[in-house]
C-alpha cells in the first residue's frame, strides 16, 4: 500500500489544537509557537473552510472563528458551519459575565500582575450576590460547582493547582463577549431572575 499522505508539516501540530479546543493560549507549548510562526499557512488554511484564525498576541490568545456573512466571498456562503454555537445554561451565562467583569477590574486595578485570577470563594460570592438577600445557598452552590466546572471546560477559565481553590481567568472571554454584549447578558438574566422567586434560578 503506497502512502498517499502530504508531506507532514509543523503547521499541521497548531491547526489541530486550534480545532479541537478553539483556542490557543501562549502558555501552551508548542502549539503557541507554532501558530505565530506559520500564521500566513494557517490563515490560507482555515479560509479555505470558511474560518477565521484571529491572534491577540499581546493578550496571548489565539483562536478560530466562523467567518461573518459580510467577510463572505461568492461560493462560501455554501459552506457548512464547522463551528457550532454552544447553548448555555443559566448558571454558565451568569459565570461568564462575572468572569468577564473580573477582567475589567483587574485591568483598571492590577498593575503589579500579568494574570487575572480569582478565587473560588470570591466568584462564589458574587454569584450568590446576583439572586438577592434571600436564597437557598446549598442549592444554589449545587448548580454553581457543574456550571464552573463546564466554564472551564469552554477555556474560558483554567483552575489552578493551589489552596484555597482559584481560577485563572483566560482573556478569550474578552473575544467571545464584548462590553457591549456584557450589558445586554446582565439586562436578560436579571429580566429572568425578577420573574423568580427569590434563591430561585429560571430552571428551578
Amino acid at each position: 500500500m503506497t502512502n498517499d499522505l502530504p508531506e507532514y508539516h509543523h503547521a499541521n501540530f497548531a491547526a489541530v489544537c486550534l480545532l479541537r479546543s478553539g483556542v490557543v493560549y501562549s502558555d501552551e507549548a508548542p502549539a503557541w509557537d507554532l501558530t505565530l510562526s506559520h500564521q500566513t499557512r494557517l490563515e490560507d488554511l482555515f479560509a479555505t473552510f470558511g474560518l477565521r484564525l484571529v491572534i491577540a498576541e499581546d493578550d496571548g490568545y489565539a483562536y478560530v472563528r466562523q467567518l461573518a456573512e459580510e467577510e463572505e466571498e461568492e461560493g462560501y456562503e455554501n459552506l457548512p458551519r464547522l463551528m457550532r454555537t454552544v447553548r448555555m445554561t443559566y448558571e454558565q451565562t451568569l459565570l461568564c459575565l462575572l468572569l468577564r467583569a473580573e477582567i475589567c477590574r483587574f485591568e483598571d486595578e492590577e498593575l503589579h500582575s500579568t494574570k487575572c485570577v480569582v478565587s473560588e470563594e470570591n466568584l462564589f460570592a458574587a454569584y450568590l450576590g446576583f439572586f438577592g438577600t434571600v436564597h437557598d445557598e446549598k442549592r444554589l452552590k449545587a448548580k454553581f460547582a457543574p456550571a464552573l466546572k463546564r466554564i472551564t471546560e469552554f477555556g474560558f477559565a483554567k483552575k489552578l493547582n493551589q489552596e484555597p481553590p482559584a481560577y485563572l481567568v483566560r482573556p478569550i472571554l474578552k473575544a467571545r463577549f464584548s462590553l457591549e454584549q456584557m450589558e445586554q447578558m446582565k439586562a436578560k438574566l436579571l429580566a429572568h431572575q425578577q420573574k423568580k422567586a427569590p434563591g430561585e434560578t429560571p430552571e428551578d
